[in-house]
């Protein structure tokens, strides 16, 4: 301070000086001093006039100030930041004045240089999209008259030619009379995310291997189809094809050379089917094709000229289809020949609806598959009658492709010593839980093992269905035994499984994939499929129970078994079946049985278990012959294994 005063004795004219000082009571003021020097007549400094006066409140009213301002600036930044990141503009237009104001962002949108381009009105609508512009003078008359936010979705036109997509946002601000002063708003850059959107689209009704349409966006197209026809009189028939031969390309040249294949298929039939209105691929080897103009209009439908005439050219678009199989396609580099089996049905000949035309092409096709592939079949009353299991067959072929079978577990429990007798029950604990196959048909729901078993075995798909329900077993067994569950997880194996190739080296080498202890498993088989072959049969058990499983017989009583013969198998369960379990203790014949079989059981040291049990009766006679273990809905239906109850 000292210093400054100094430097104002030397020169002329007022000055001022800020500086601190402290006040009596100890606190720091900030003081203000105005001095005047007046000078002699030498030009000699010869008095010093001044004011002082405290500006402690204005210094920190600017200190204030400016650290408000540098938090604006900094925000500034920010928000130029954040809408550069998020790729969004901001824009104002003054009615009074006729300007317009853009934020730097909404130059970079639309790569123009604020320098060379100025922002008005007549630039902006210059940017827009010919086809777009109607549409933004309409929303921003509506939020002009009614006092709403305006949000639309519009097309820009860079200087380069380049289409991008804009979200645009804007409100009209009113003075305190109402009248319409500004228009502010935002245009963010939504290419990507409508691009994003666009594709999601794409995937959920477009095949990823062939990019045909999928099975859901050809019943879409289907039913306008059959509004169409409806109202004017027109024939439709929908087709169903198999590839015979493409199992073998995937399993001989890989998954990628099936691929290929696939869209070559695809390829051929969009350009060979002229009458096609749309190709599709419905999953796995199987595509599906809508003819929307069989025979055009004036048919009488209900004369048998009319069936005849649309059978006929149903046949013809099918003759065209394996025409276009006639040459070798050429998956990997290798000349490969497939065949094309069809099912057709007819609108409104066969059905009306959506879904009755494509069960019925698919039956249609069930037929047709039965003399071999390369054959037609049109759908007819005859097919409807007979096709039902062969409809099933392919559906359930299908669901092996699609993965829709789950299992249910039921609880087997073991009976707790009670204390004190006085004839009360015992509690039970959960020490094991069967694996129940169950297939989730779209058209009929869950659908159990009694059904689906022996129609998987005829028609040879229990060996991929068998596989798939061991690995899911044993998935719930580890997820159970990391769970903390001392659970034991039993799963059956069929008569045809049995008779596969090395039945017990597959199983094993299945369990050994999933990393879960054989000695958590249980492996039953049915007392019947046991004497099918019992030497081969003892063979394939002998080397489960060297691995660790533990073995079972399934509804036992209900076959032939020799006694001689049950004492020399590994077995660890017998499992009472439950035509007998069921009748006591109404049935003397059924009490008898199932008293000997535990007894049995307990000769040659095999743990029995009461199967069926659903009354509080039953229970209390196999507890009074001393069964340890029973199963039944008196304890717990088949359930997912998140409802099972372990604890």
């Amino acid at each position: 301070m000292l210093a400054e005063r100094r430097a104002a004795l030397e020169q002329a004219g007022d000055h001022e000086l800020d500086y601190r000082a402290t006040a009596a009571d100890g606190h720091t003021l900030w003081l203000r001093d105005f001095v005047r020097v007046e000078r002699d007549e030498h030009d000699r400094p010869a008095r010093l006039c001044g004011l002082t006066v405290d500006v402690t409140e204005r210094r920190r009213v600017e200190s204030r100030r400016r650290r408000v301002e540098g938090q604006l600036r900094k925000s500034e930044q920010r928000l130029a930041e954040a809408q550069r990141l998020a790729r969004i503009g901001s824009w104002e237009w003054d009615f009074q004045t006729d300007e317009m104001t853009w934020s730097t962002e909404l130059y970079r949108l639309h790569n123009l240089h604020p320098e060379a381009v100025p922002p008005d009105m007549r630039t902006f609508l210059g940017l827009i999209h010919p086809e777009d512009r109607e549409q933004l003078r309409d929303a921003s008359r509506r939020a002009m008259t009614s006092g709403e936010a305006a949000e639309l979705r519009y097309r820009v036109v860079l200087a380069g030619g380049e289409v991008r997509v804009m979200q645009g946002r804007g409100r009209v601000i009113r003075d305190g009379r109402g009248k319409p002063v500004r228009f502010a708003g935002t245009s963010q850059d939504v290419t990507d995310r409508v691009r994003a959107e666009e594709q999601i689209v794409s995937l959920a009704h477009h095949d990823r291997v062939t990019g045909l349409p999928n099975g859901a966006h050809f019943r879409e197209r289907l039913e306008r189809a059959l509004d169409r026809a409806e109202q004017h009189g027109l024939a439709l028939a929908v087709f169903q094809l198999d590839l015979g031969g493409f199992k073998l390309v995937n399993q001989s040249l890989g998954r990628e050379a099936g691929d290929e294949l696939l869209r070559a298929v695809g390829s051929r039939l969009r350009s060979a089917v002229d009458a096609a209105e749309v190709v599709a691929r419905e999953g796995g080897d199987e595509f599906l094709l809508l003819i929307d103009d069989l025979c055009g209009n004036g048919v009488d439908w209900t004369r048998p000229i009319g069936r005849r005439q649309a059978t006929e050219a149903a046949q013809g678009v099918a003759r065209e289809v394996h025409a276009a199989f006639d040459a070798p396609f050429h998956p990997a580099g290798e000349e490969v020949y497939v065949r094309a089996t069809i099912g057709i049905s007819l609108y409104p000949l066969d059905a009306r609806h959506t879904d009755a035309l494509l069960v019925h092409a698919d039956a249609a096709m069930a037929q047709a598959l039965g003399p071999g592939q390369g054959a037609t079949a049109v759908f007819s009353e005859e097919i409807g009658e007979g096709g039902t299991r062969l409809s099933l067959a392919t559906r359930l072929r299908k669901a092996v492709e699609r993965e829709e079978f789950v299992l249910h577990y039921q609880p087997i429990v073991e009976f707790l010593p009670v204390s004190g007798g006085n004839g009360r029950l015992p509690q039970t604990q959960v020490v094991e839980a069967e694996a129940l196959l169950r297939w989730q048909d779209p058209e009929r729901g869950l659908v159990g093992p009694a059904e689906i078993v022996p129609l998987a075995e005829d028609v040879g798909l229990i060996e991929p269905i068998g596989d798939w329900v061991i690995q899911e077993a044993c998935r719930q067994a580890r997820e159970w035994r990391e769970a903390g569950h001392d659970l034991r997880v039993a799963f059956n194996v069929s008569l045809r499984q049995l008779w596969r190739r090395d039945p017990a080296h597959r199983i094993v080498t299945l369990v050994e994939a999933t990393g879960v202890d054989p000695r958590d498993l249980v492996v039953e088989i049915t007392e019947s499929a046991v004497m099918v072959d019992p030497d081969r049969t003892q063979r394939i058990l002998d080397r489960l129970r060297n691995h660790g499983f533990r073995l079972a017989i399934d509804d036992f009583g209900t076959g032939h078994s020799s006694l001689a013969r049950l004492g020399h198998l590994p077995i660890d369960v017998l499992k009472i079946d439950r035509s007998f379990t069921g009748r006591v203790p109404d049935d003397p014949a059924a009490e008898i049985m199932v008293t000997a079989i535990i007894e049995l059981a307990g000769r040659l040291n095999i743990v029995p278990i009461a199967e069926g049990i659903e009354t509080h009766e039953q229970l209390r006679f196999i507890l009074d012959q001393g069964c340890p273990l029973a199963q039944g809905f008196l304890f717990s239906r088949p359930l997912p294994p998140s409802e099972v109850v372990i604890d």
